[in-house]
């Protein structure tokens, strides 16, 4: 299928002193797609600007995680550029399961009398969505090719391992939370290393921090790999050292809750 890619302003455009932003429409791979552009008012077409591109998880939308995300403050105070796409809803054998990426996620049918793995999306070519969005940008802004970076939660999060596997040469970093790598690309071989950074949380009870299970409407799925495990993944593919360095944030809000950094070396 021949894929094209044309931009054009629709519903919401607000541009004011203090920023300018623009809700967008593309077609891509035959499919209306959305997605918000944030250009703040600290935007200097004489110096190039990073790009940040934040991912929704399952079942959310670009409004809310825009909204919810925080980066704006950054975008303002460094002229960079945001980012934050739409994804197109998933239907599979238990219904919709709301908006999802194409992020090489999928979960074993046979507890549906089905052989084989549903696929979430598949086809959908959500990569290809947002390296149009990047060319875009490219063309019409004074953009710092060399400082694109992605982070992305939960499913998001999945989407932003995936884009960094396939297309790491376009990225100079990415963050994924709560989200890892998806059963269908954990053999994948990077294009490149790439900066990464994985946060989840060991008590997580949507993507479990040990096997990636995802749980949804009752039902139990493992969809990829677990936190521990995708961390490897990256610390292999990227040539760093076995031992990280380990830092110990202590619980100082009295929360019950701790943080441990691991810095690996290369």
């Amino acid at each position: 299928m021949k894929k094209t890619a044309f931009i054009f302003l629709i519903s919401f455009f607000s541009c004011l002193t203090l920023f300018c932003q623009t809700t967008k429409q593309m077609t891509w791979n035959g499919k209306e797609r959305e997605y918000i552009e944030y250009v703040p008012a600290s935007y200097n077409a004489g110096t190039p600007a990073p790009v940040l591109f934040c991912l929704h998880g399952l079942g959310d939308e670009m409004t809310s995680a825009f909204n919810a995300f925080g980066f704006k403050k950054i975008a303002d105070d460094h002229g960079w550029i945001l980012i934050t796409p739409q994804a197109l809803n998933a239907t599979t054998i238990i219904g919709s399961i709301g908006t999802a990426w194409d992020a090489g996620v999928s979960v074993d049918a046979s507890m549906f009398g089905i052989s084989g793995r549903i696929h979430v999306n598949q086809g959908v070519d959500d990569c290809g969505f947002l390296l149009a969005i990047l060319d875009d940008l490219i063309a019409n802004y004074s953009v710092d090719e060399g400082s694109v970076f992605v982070t992305g939660f939960s499913m998001g999060g999945f989407m932003t391992n995936r884009l960094a596997i396939e297309h790491g040469d376009r990225i100079k970093a990415v963050a994924s939370v709560s989200g890892t790598i998806g059963y269908d690309i954990q053999e994948s071989v990077p294009v490149t290393p790439i900066n990464t950074m994985h946060i989840h949380g060991n008590a997580d009870e949507v993507v479990s921090y040990a096997d990636a299970a995802l749980t949804y409407s009752g039902y139990k799925f493992v969809v990829g790999v677990g936190a521990e495990a995708t961390v490897d993944y990256w610390r292999t593919a990227n040539g760093c050292d076995e031992e990280p360095e380990h830092t110990i944030f202590d619980d100082i809000a009295n929360d019950n809750l701790t943080f441990d950094q691991r810095q690996p070396h290369i």
